[in-house]
């Protein structure tokens, strides 16, 4: 079976929180299949992220010095990002167990389960793979 590509991103949603949009990926030369999961914050907002920032600060890891907030965003692709949906501390897969409702969590153990559990047809698996171009 093709190697899937896993992918989560993160969207605002309305009035407050965050959906995160968990995918699976399964490329091949002149098409894709994507199984997607949508998990909405609902509820009160901003817990999980409240909660380890206030930890992290009780500890020294984080400065307390609005000044340094940014410490508290970490990008894994750039590093001198700095908008709203920037990845941040809080969003780290050893948190998860401490929230395992929060929307990021389950995201996360859906998308497990479907890569452990997802099917492709003989006929898909039999179709040519996704090659990219050389440089």
């Amino acid at each position: 079976m093709p190697k899937a590509e896993r992918s989560i991103f993160k969207a605002p949603q309305q009035p407050t929180g965050r959906a995160y949009i968990a995918a699976l990926t399964f490329p091949f030369r002149d098409c894709s299949f994507v199984v997607k999961v949508q998990c909405l914050e609902i509820g009160v907002t901003g817990m999980r992220d409240a909660t380890i920032m206030a930890m992290l600060t009780a500890k020294g890891a984080l400065s307390a010095d609005p000044e340094h907030f940014s410490d508290w965003l970490s990008d894994p692709y750039d590093t001198a990002e700095k908008g709203p949906l920037t990845r941040n501390l809080s969003e780290d897969r050893k948190y998860d167990e401490m929230f395992p409702d929060h929307p990021l969590s389950r995201a996360r153990r859906t998308l497990a389960e479907l890569e452990a559990t997802v099917q492709l047809s003989p006929a898909l698996q039999a179709a040519p793979p996704f090659r990219y171009p050389a440089a």
